[in-house]
């Protein structure tokens, strides 16, 4: 039977965590809350083309990296999660976003549902940075979502991304 895996039971954020190996003494960790749309884990390679004056194709193409990015869409406004995807900070229930905002480093943790038929999978990520988000839509088309978009990072040790 194929292992199934569909949508998200929850997503956790907290401070980076130097080595995979050291997950349960992530420290800060708090749930999102609800998501709408899912998340995605993207990796693609970059490549570099080495090209000549005598052909018009390359002469090689060399293999440069392996980026990848999380992307999270949290239903949650809360205030911790407008400061997090606009780079502010919150002050009881208000988010204060200044004029210049920075990434910011966290450790990320995506499980999926384990119901009938389904495989429960746990996406760890020990260092990543989020990008502050830019838009959120306020329509009558639907409620507002924060996207957060992250690129893993490199952790101290081990590896980057695990899947179990």
């Amino acid at each position: 039977m194929a292992d199934l895996v569909f949508s998200i039971n929850s997503v956790t954020i907290g401070d980076v965590v130097d080595n995979i190996t050291n997950w349960a003494s992530r420290t800060n960790v708090r749930d999102i809350g609800v998501t709408q749309g899912g998340a995605t884990l993207t990796m693609e390679a970059t490549t570099l083309d080495i090209s000549s004056d005598q052909r018009m194709d390359p002469e090689a193409t060399v293999l440069t990296g392996f980026p990848k990015t999380v992307t999270v869409n949290a239903l949650d406004l809360s205030p911790a999660n407008l400061a997090l995807a606009f780079g502010g900070t919150v002050d009881g229930t208000t988010v204060n976003i200044p004029p210049v905002v920075s990434v910011v480093q966290k450790s990320i943790e995506i499980t999926t549902k384990t119901e009938t038929g389904l495989v429960g999978k746990t996406i760890k990520i020990p260092n990543c940075s989020i990008t502050p988000s830019t838009t959120i839509n306020l329509n009558n088309s639907g409620a507002a979502v924060l996207v957060f978009t992250g690129k893993v990072l490199s952790p101290t040790a081990g590896n980057a991304v695990q899947i179990s």
